[in-house]
């Protein structure tokens, strides 16, 4: 979840590229790959995995598939897509699904206005799914622990194969030149904050440009791995852009195994922000940044250091698993103490 810190601003320009440590899927359980990426987490929170089975083109299918639906379901106001102008007049269009284990009606809902959505949404997940389950065995082949509130350890594996999990799409559309203009360059779409969950995964942004009929998308480019529009703050402080490849899935730590549980070693959760990258388009056309998020939490079971089960926490915030968007409560996802702008990492 996206929460702005009041003060905490950052000036985007000529902020300095940054290299994520990257793992290869297939290497995660060899060799001395599980404590490099542990080292890896403990120093700045995020990681990619590469080489993830069908994933590049699970993603492709599933950005290019939901750009084209969040601009279907905006021209018919289709009830599932939830709708925010933020602070730089960057529109943002959500498709939320709760997911894991249950079966996922949502998905279905949104294949009745877009044709062909459930079917490479599913695909897409549970290659992310794949992702995590895969970065879960890792960890336990090291020797960071978990501690829930019965004092009893839990291994990752179980911990986030039985978690409850929030996927979310997001179209950010930029804002028209004339409401641009003379403005800062600097200033950001989502201000700095840091996400509630355990792990967010997700997946590089693509870039669309939407005709001048509404209807069709055609993916463009925007430069360099780097200008995908994340900023990070690195632990000693540096504010940087994270080059993004696009066929890895991205991992970054959430306040979750801070708040929630108690860990042998400390994950830092990321402190990051995004800028919609600006691109030149035609009259009549729109830039839509396509990006997806899977936030990892906790079992519904799991009892947590507040001495109560996530169950009985989540349902304290029970319209934001309806409602993940909404700017009038704090859902669970987001870190408390702040105000809520977004929803989902970004």
């Amino acid at each position: 979840m996206t929460m702005a810190v009041a003060g905490n601003t950052v000036a985007a320009t000529n902020v300095p590229s940054f290299d994520v440590p990257s793992f290869d899927y297939n290497q995660l359980q060899e060799g001395s790959t599980p404590q490099q990426v542990l080292d890896a987490l403990k120093q700045n929170g995020i990681i990619s995995l590469k080489n993830v089975p069908s994933y590049a083109q699970a993603r492709q299918d599933y950005l290019t598939n939901a750009a084209s639906c969040a601009v279907v379901a905006e021209k018919s106001n289709a009830g599932f897509l939830l709708q925010k102008t933020l602070s730089d007049d960057t529109k943002r269009y959500t498709i939320s699904t709760p997911s894991g284990q249950a079966l996922d009606t949502s998905a279905m809902e949104t294949d009745k206005a877009c044709p062909g959505y459930a079917k490479v949404y599913e695909s897409f997940t549970s290659t992310m799914e794949l992702a995590m389950s895969k970065l879960a065995s890792s960890l336990d082949k090291t020797s960071f622990s978990t501690t829930d509130g019965y004092s009893q350890v839990v291994s990752a594996r179980k911990m986030f194969g039985e978690a409850v999990r929030l996927d979310h799409f997001h179209a950010y559309e930029a804002a028209p030149a004339t409401k641009t203009e003379g403005s800062s360059t600097d200033k950001m779409s989502l201000e700095m904050h840091e996400d509630q969950g355990m792990f967010i995964a997700f997946a590089t942004p693509a870039f669309y440009k939407v005709n001048g009929d509404g209807k069709s998308v055609q993916q463009t480019s925007i430069g360099g791995d780097d200008e995908a529009g994340l900023v990070i703050k690195t632990q000693d402080g540096k504010v940087v852009r994270p080059a993004l490849k696009d066929d890895e899935v991205t991992v970054m730590v959430g306040t979750g195994f801070n708040k929630w549980v108690k860990t042998s070693e400390k994950l830092p959760p990321v402190t990051h922000a995004m800028q919609m990258p600006k691109v030149e388009t035609k009259e009549g056309e729109r830039l839509l940044r396509a990006w997806f998020g899977k936030m990892t939490l906790l079992p519904s079971y799991q009892r947590m250091l507040s001495d109560v089960t996530f169950e009985e926490h989540a349902n304290t915030t029970k319209r934001f698993l309806q409602d993940s968007a909404s700017a009038d409560q704090l859902p669970l996802g987001c870190a408390s103490g702040r105000r809520l702008v977004a929803s989902a990492a970004e």
